[in-house]
């Protein structure tokens, strides 16, 4: 940061960069963000990938509670409205109000995935379940890749959480559907489906 004269201002709304999230059981959707600019504190209101949500638990990377965090800074958050991918943009708002609009304006703008649907060429649906997102980026990757000529790889859901009944029952509702899970728990009565 010296040689290159990186700096920061704390005074200003915090902007950073998810750089990994998971599903707590106790705590809810958390991410793992490094503040690039700006000050983020408990209580502020971020924007991540389209979603707005307030920040309850902020923590240091050791698990310590803290009240703010600065520039260069890597902060966990909890209690968001939803897991987060890897690498997504965040950025702080002083209000509620204020985030909401934010993040609507960001769902608009978002690209809509494509379905390609090409004559004779079966695809294999695939449900996709992992216990972090840099998991189930890595998983998504591999299996995008796999694809050939005659039979494609479709994922119809990809979350980071354990396999639930809303994952079985889109399963059974479709055909060619496979469910992956990695470190995910299966819940014992959906085996029977």
């Amino acid at each position: 940061a010296d040689l290159e004269n990186l700096t920061g201002s704390p005074e200003t709304p915090a902007e950073g960069v998810v750089i990994e999230s998971h599903r707590d059981p106790k705590r809810g959707a958390t991410a793992t963000i490094l503040v690039r600019n700006g000050k983020l504190s408990r209580g502020n209101c971020v924007v991540i990938e389209g979603h707005a949500s307030s920040v309850k638990i902020l923590e240091d990377f050791k698990g310590k509670t803290i009240e703010a965090a600065g520039p260069s800074d890597p902060v966990r958050i909890a209690g968001l409205s939803e897991v987060p991918a890897v690498g997504e943009a965040v950025k702080t708002c002083q209000t509620k109000a204020e985030a909401e609009e934010l993040a609507q304006a960001a769902a608009k703008s978002a690209p809509k995935p494509a379905s390609e649907e090409i004559p004779g060429k079966s695809f294999i649906n695939i449900i996709l379940k992992t216990d972090v997102s840099g998991s189930r980026e890595a998983i998504e990757g591999v299996l995008m890749g796999m694809q050939l000529p005659d039979i494609g790889i479709r994922l119809i859901r990809s979350e980071v959480g354990d396999i639930n009944d809303s994952d079985m029952q889109l399963a059974l509702s479709s055909s060619n559907v496979v469910v992956i899970g990695f470190k995910v728990k299966f819940p014992g009565h959906l085996a029977e489906q």
